[in-house]
């Protein structure tokens, strides 16, 4: 049934492209006047060749392409930062994992339903304690055993 659609929504936009392809070429004439007057290409008696387009149209242009530019490129990073950070995929990242966003299908903690924010909580709590104990058994390690209460060379000895 999909193969199906996708087939039709496929031809129909091919006829629309080829029907504004022979609409552009059929009525090129007028469309050129309409946009040469709106424009301010359209030549005149009274002043210079392509004076009312640089004075007009023309002088806006290349700003307007700069800001068109930097929109673009606004869309394109908001799109970026909120997309699953797993190579190659376009789904929106709702779930954090650390300092990455993930969508539902690459989460590891998700199979099939949308988790809660309980869920996400107890997840992120879980990694918390992980983090703390590694860095607790990382800091005893790195003092030999010195540490208040251990049974190391600076312990009193009873």
């Amino acid at each position: 049934m999909a193969g199906v659609k996708r087939a039709a929504t496929s031809i129909l936009v091919a006829l629309l492209t080829v029907a504004l392809i022979v609409s552009a070429v059929y009525f090129y004439h007028e469309w050129q006047h309409w946009l040469a007057a709106n424009t301010g290409s359209e030549n005149n008696s009274s002043t210079p060749p392509d004076y009312n387009y640089w004075s007009g149209f023309g002088s806006v242009f290349p700003w307007s392409m700069g800001i068109l530019a930097a929109l673009l490129n606004n869309g394109y990073q908001a799109a970026k930062r909120s997309n699953c950070h797993t190579h190659r995929c376009w789904r929106i990242g709702s779930y954090p994992i650390g300092d990455y966003r993930v969508c539902k299908k690459h989460h590891f903690e998700v199979k099939g339903t949308h988790p809660t924010v309980e869920h996400l909580q107890e997840v992120h709590a879980s990694l918390e304690v992980a983090d703390n104990q590694d860095e607790a058994a990382a800091a005893c390690a790195s003092c030999a055993g010195g540490c208040p209460g251990s049974a190391g060379p600076s312990a009193p000895s009873a």
